[in-house]
């Protein structure tokens, strides 16, 4: 048993943080090329990781659970201490940046500049420290250093 958490746990974590660059790759597209395709399909790739994230941190608990490790276990406090800056991060810089994004898209509401929206530098900034935090927790899983 433990070993199909360890799969879906590394599965679901490696392919959210797949798509989430991805996502960004279509923003960068979008960006250039105005195009509000790109933008959903971004948009949706962030939704699906966004589900992906919440199955591995499941499957991530089930493991400490049948893993026998103590919740005081200095890598696992560091990774929940990253798990919360991913979720400040994302509510404080992404989350409202979003909604615009999805009032745009939802309502065809072109009247504000894709390209404005789309190289807003706070929105920018999250998303790259939410790939930059999500990068440390994978390597923090991966070596599991103490």
């Amino acid at each position: 048993m433990y070993h199909y958490f360890v799969v879906t746990h590394s599965g679901a974590m490696t392919v959210a943080l797949i798509l989430l660059i991805v996502c960004e790759a279509f923003f960068a597209l979008a960006r250039s090329r105005g195009q509000m395709r790109l933008v959903s399909l971004a948009v949706k790739s962030s939704r699906i990781s966004g589900y992906l994230v919440l199955i591995g941190l499941i499957a991530g608990i089930a493991l400490v659970v049948l893993g026998g490790w103590s919740l005081i276990t200095p890598w696992l406090v560091i990774s929940f201490l990253l798990i919360a800056c991913l979720i400040a991060v994302e509510s404080a810089f992404i989350s409202p940046w979003q909604a615009q994004l999805k009032r745009m898209i939802e309502k065809e509401d072109y009247t504000t500049d894709l390209s404005v929206l789309l190289s807003n530098p706070r929105a920018q900034a999250g998303r790259a420290a939410m790939i930059l935090i999500f990068v440390l927790i994978f390597v923090l899983m991966m070596t599991k250093p103490w």
